[in-house]
């Protein structure tokens, strides 16, 4: 509502084509999808059947009981709870006419649920294995979204202490500059652990 029509124009005009870009072939199908809802719900043309084929591809990596690989090489790690399951949420949440669909997401996102929070230990801490440590945060992310999207994957209570124990774990760890700029890491300043398109704004 703060843009002018040129504005609105120019900024839709921009998502159509990075809508249109050709993705890796792994949780990334999910970019053109959100950036599809986003124009849906302000009203501007979007790409349906691209959407449909992306969510198509995703079905695709599902392997069973809450699990996804993450493209070609058959990985599986973190991106299940924050790519797959948190992007699969996200969509219940803006796509519920999508039934049968948001139905799928949610009970692969209950099935995952059941063993995901077994990678969190009493304090809060979070299992540090797979790509993209520097993420941090979004290790709990997964429950957020659940609770965004209405899906109670776990007992509310159990999804928020999980979540919370979490984000207060973070807390005792040297993760940030002076300047409270987020540090490429794990739990202090590491950049070997980061991924080359890791930066502040990833966490």
């Amino acid at each position: 509502d703060s843009l002018d029509a040129e504005a609105k124009a120019n900024l839709s005009a921009v998502l159509r084509q990075a809508a249109a870009q050709t993705v890796h072939h792994n949780n990334w199908h999910f970019f053109p999808v959100l950036i599809a809802l986003g124009l849906q719900h302000v009203g501007e043309p979007h790409d349906r059947a691209g959407m449909t084929a992306h969510l198509d591809a995703i079905d695709g990596f599902y392997r069973g009981e809450g699990w996804y690989s993450d493209g070609s090489e058959q990985r599986a790690d973190h991106y299940n709870g924050f790519a797959f399951h948190f992007y699969g949420l996200f969509y219940c949440r803006f796509a519920p006419e999508d039934e049968a669909r948001c139905a799928r997401y949610r009970g692969r996102a209950t099935a995952f649920a059941q063993e995901f929070l077994h990678w969190f230990a009493d304090d809060g801490a979070a299992l540090p294995y797979g790509r993209s440590l520097s993420y941090r945060f979004a290790c709990a992310a997964f429950f957020g979204a659940g609770a965004l999207a209405g899906v109670e994957v776990l007992p509310w209570g159990v999804m928020k202490g999980l979540y919370l124990r979490h984000l207060r774990w973070w807390r005792q760890w040297p993760i940030a500059r002076e300047d409270d700029v987020l540090t490429p890491g794990f739990g202090y300043a590491n950049a070997g652990v980061a991924e080359e398109y890791i930066s502040p704004a990833s966490d």
